[in-house]
């Protein structure tokens, strides 16, 4: 499954190349907007930030151009999109890892997993929400005040059969008893978009 993902972006890298469609992205617009949803979780002002499944690393572009001074590791599963990220962003680090076969040596103050969570290339949907909870189990392990993440509802009009949907219900469920119980939940902000914020 992780090689499915891998292959697949990578396919998008080789096609699209330094594009938001690269990360699957309509348009910019629509990446900010996800981007600037996730900024709300905290002042990120000075932070350690990890950004797990970072693609071309443009969320820390919009994190630095929103005016906060952080330090910002990115990582992801495609070689090619990090070398696109490593080209734009010199200040940052970018590298390939698997966080979840992998834990890191080292934590950080906010962990962000943005469109992670959004193809469905499982052969279940018990296999998609595991996979989904063990990354969210290792992206917390690594904060030391917040996670946030984002995702498509399972309570929408319309499905797409190659994009993943989630029960929110049962999600926030997960969060509060094994993440922690400090978390918000914000449906439907735009369309079927879910983002949680999971503090320490």
């Amino acid at each position: 499954m992780i090689d499915k993902l891998a292959e697949h972006y990578g396919a998008l890298v080789r096609q699209h190349g330094d594009s938001v469609r690269s990360c699957q992205y309509g348009s910019e617009e629509s990446q900010l907007f996800r981007f600037n949803q996730l900024l709300k979780i905290a002042d990120l002002e000075g932070a350690a930030i990890l950004d797990i499944g970072c693609g071309r690393g443009d969320l820390y572009r919009h994190i630095k151009e929103a005016g906060f001074q952080i330090t910002y590791t990115g990582i992801d599963l495609v070689e090619e999109v990090l070398h696109i990220a490593r080209q734009k962003y010199g200040n940052a680090r970018f590298f390939k890892h698997d966080i979840i076969a992998e834990p890191l040596e080292e934590s950080f103050d906010y962990v962000f997993l943005n469109g992670v969570f959004n193809n469905n290339f499982y052969n279940s949907q018990a296999e998609l929400d595991d996979y989904m909870r063990s990354l969210l189990v290792a992206g917390f392990k690594h904060c030391r005040k917040g996670m946030a993440f984002n995702l498509i509802s399972s309570y929408v009009n319309f499905a797409d059969e190659e994009m993943a949907y989630h029960d929110p219900v049962e999600l926030l469920r997960f969060c509060i008893e094994k993440l922690g119980r400090k978390v918000s939940l914000f449906h439907h902000y735009e369309r079927c978009d879910v983002a949680i914020f999971v503090y320490k």
